[in-house]
């Protein structure tokens, strides 16, 4: 049935947003007999712990211009310090708070999110080109969709962060890597079968124009409609864009872009508010 389908809601990690409309909308959710996965970031804090260590963040460049963190083994102790310690324990503290039987999980406890390590990478650093090792970064193939099923059906509201696990030989798998939290969230509802994904972050939706908050795109439907998606899309957010058209082409009903501070965050983007994506996708824009 559908009311017995989950929503998957992911939550930025940026040093703008606020939670407790987030908090108190999915505890009436859950008073109101639905489930959810709560799926969360927590760069703005990661950086945090790095500075105050005298280690800053190191932003790297690959060759197709796309910009990530470097995470080392020492970037990655922190890394699960900030994600699965301080704000996994906080997220989850806050909705127990509100009588949420919330349960905390890392992408390594179970299996939940399993990856492939890409031990060294190519970067372009001044001009040239160069190779770093010892990076703690992969590809998420595999959600362990099972446990949380299991966890569901018995009561608890799933909050999920990273690292993910690295499977492979060894000297590449059997430790914990960073992927990509967006993908994370969309391959969480795909093997949960959700009725809806909801991401959330420090603006309204997609906007025409990132300076103007009211110049947001309420729908995303039609070959013109994905179009100017992706035209108005720029660095993290096309990526972003590019994620919604791969969960609308995998099936996931509804895929929704808002803001993590209104109120009811959730449940108004279900109503209708933020930017909506619908199918069916474009063939030549469908995920491989």
């Amino acid at each position: 049935m559908e009311s017995t389908r989950p929503i998957v809601v992911k939550v930025g990690g940026g040093a703008d947003i606020t939670f407790d409309s987030l908090y108190d909308d999915l505890a009436t959710l859950t008073r109101g007999g639905m489930s959810w996965v709560l799926v969360h970031g927590g760069n703005a804090l990661l950086t945090s712990f790095q500075e105050r260590v005298g280690s800053p963040p190191r932003f790297v460049t690959d060759g197709r211009g796309k910009v990530s963190r470097y995470t080392d083994a020492a970037t990655m102790e922190l890394f699960a310090m900030a994600y699965a310690g301080a704000l996994n324990t906080r997220h989850v503290a806050a909705l127990r708070a509100r009588r949420v039987d919330a349960l905390g999980l890392s992408g390594v406890d179970g299996g939940l999110l399993v990856g492939t390590r890409q031990p060294s990478i190519r970067v372009v650093e001044d001009g040239k080109k160069k190779v770093l090792r010892d990076d703690h970064v992969g590809t998420l193939h595999a959600v362990n969709g099972g446990l949380l099923r299991l966890l569901i059906e018995n009561g608890y509201a799933p909050v999920v962060t990273l690292p993910a696990y690295a499977d492979g030989p060894e000297g590449a798998g059997g430790v914990p890597i960073n992927v990509d939290g967006d993908t994370a969230a969309f391959r969480i509802a795909e093997a949960l079968d959700a009725r809806a994904l909801v991401y959330l972050s420090d603006v309204p939706g997609l906007l025409r124009d990132p300076e103007d908050r009211g110049s947001l795109i309420h729908e995303i439907a039609g070959e013109a409609g994905w179009q100017e998606a992706l035209a108005v899309g720029k660095g993290r957010m096309r990526r972003k864009v590019e994620g919604a058209r791969d969960a609308v082409a995998a099936g996931i009903p509804l895929v929704v872009f808002q803001d993590a501070s209104a109120p009811e965050p959730v449940s108004s983007a279900i109503r209708g508010e933020g930017t909506h994506f619908r199918g069916p996708v474009p063939v030549r824009e469908a995920a491989a």
